[in-house]
């Protein structure tokens, strides 16, 4: 392994690792492979312009500004100084889950989905109306669709507020009429009894 690629493994993994995530979840931000982040982060396999350039965009997506001189050679200032910088200049929104200080990999998360997703609303579940989705400690976050667009999201599942009260995770689907499927339940829901519908953008387990 020559030293460009041993250096380049280390920032990578030093970013997923500062991130909180697994191989698996980073695959999903940065867009390519587990197995490929596996190859880079072992060093098997050299990152070509192409591929930092790409890496560099998704990340910038979810907040987590980086430079193509400080991926590829180290040059510069480090894309987890940056978002730290940044971190410390926004108001404590996110005092819920602050718990273990600033290197919880849990807060940078949260900071960087709210970068990502503006207007999301992020839950800690502390009952049981987000199951069987959600249990009891994780963490949810939602966006809400705006009714005139719901039909976008057929087949797809989210969480509604109906004008009673009631509230769950149901699947859109459009017939001769749109209506929402709850998972708990085989009655399905008029979309016309919704006040709030969303979307469900990230899920944290505890």
């Amino acid at each position: 392994m020559s030293d460009l690629v041993s250096e380049q493994a280390k920032r990578l993994k030093k970013i997923r690792l500062y991130l909180g995530m697994t191989r698996e979840e980073f695959s999903k931000v940065i867009a390519s492979s587990p197995f490929t982040i596996r190859s880079w982060e072992n060093g098997q396999k050299h990152f070509g312009e192409k591929a930092v350039k790409k890496i560099i965009s998704e990340l910038t997506k979810i907040g987590f500004a980086c430079t193509f001189d400080w991926m590829m050679y180290g040059k510069g200032i480090s894309p987890i100084s940056l978002f730290e910088a940044n971190a410390e200049s926004k108001d404590s929104s996110c005092m819920a889950v602050r718990e273990g200080g600033a290197d919880n990999p849990l807060v940078n998360e949260v900071y960087a989905i709210k970068a990502a997703f503006p207007g999301i609303n992020i839950v800690n579940v502390n009952d049981d109306c987000y199951k069987p989705l959600a249990h009891k400690g994780d963490f949810l976050g939602f966006k809400e669709i705006p009714t005139d667009q719901l039909h976008y999201w057929q087949n797809h599942i989210v969480f509604y507020i109906t004008h009673t009260g009631a509230k769950g995770f149901g699947t859109v689907k459009y017939h001769d009429e749109l209506t929402i499927h709850p998972l708990d339940r085989a009655t399905p829901l008029n979309s016309n009894d919704m006040q709030n519908v969303h979307e469900i953008v990230w899920y944290r387990k505890s």
